[in-house]
């Protein structure tokens, strides 16, 4: 019997498709990491949206209540976590840039109306872009489940002499 850590890439590969408990478990705790970095997020805009579902089936949606409040959230959450990537952080600077000319403009005047427009049109494509990094966050490949246990698993959960593997790529956890 081999203690795992001991073991290449390739046979690494070979105890990952051997076993289907490590495979749930894996697959587990990438969710829990994804959803616990969604959270944050979450954290940041929750109070500006009246729904919202975020989950690995694809089908996930947020619902805005208040424009303003979603947008500042989007940007403290990526002041942070750096969650957009160059296009939505030049769609965030120009909502933003655009909500400050609104403080200088007659709301009545058709000037006011058209820049209210462009936020609308403009929040629902960042919105469109939190969404799709969300669902890519959801997102479970095989192959990255594999990157993610190769890379990061077994050092991770697997590296305290506790767990070997045997000549046909079974695991098993002495408990010595």
């Amino acid at each position: 019997m081999n203690n795992i850590i001991y073991l290449n890439d390739e046979d690494l590969l070979k105890v990952y498709h051997k076993n289907t408990k490590l495979q749930l478990k894996v697959k587990e705790s990438y969710q829990d990491s994804q959803i616990y970095m969604i959270k944050l997020t979450l954290d940041y805009i929750k109070d500006s949206l009246y729904d919202y579902s975020i989950n690995f089936d694809g089908n996930s949606y947020i619902k805005i209540k208040d424009k303003r409040k979603f947008i500042l959230g989007i940007k403290s959450a990526h002041a942070k976590h750096k969650i957009l990537d160059d296009e939505g952080l030049k769609i965030l600077n120009n909502i933003i840039t655009l909500y400050s000319r609104l403080c200088y403009i007659d709301e009545h005047s058709i000037g006011y109306k058209k820049i209210k427009h462009r936020i609308n049109i403009m929040t629902n494509k960042l919105k469109q872009i939190v969404l799709e990094e969300f669902n890519y966050m959801t997102e479970v490949s095989e192959n990255h489940l594999i990157r993610l246990f190769t890379n990061v698993y077994v050092e991770d959960n697997l590296s305290d002499n506790r767990f070997y593997v045997d000549e046909d790529y079974v695991l098993y956890e002495s408990y010595i």
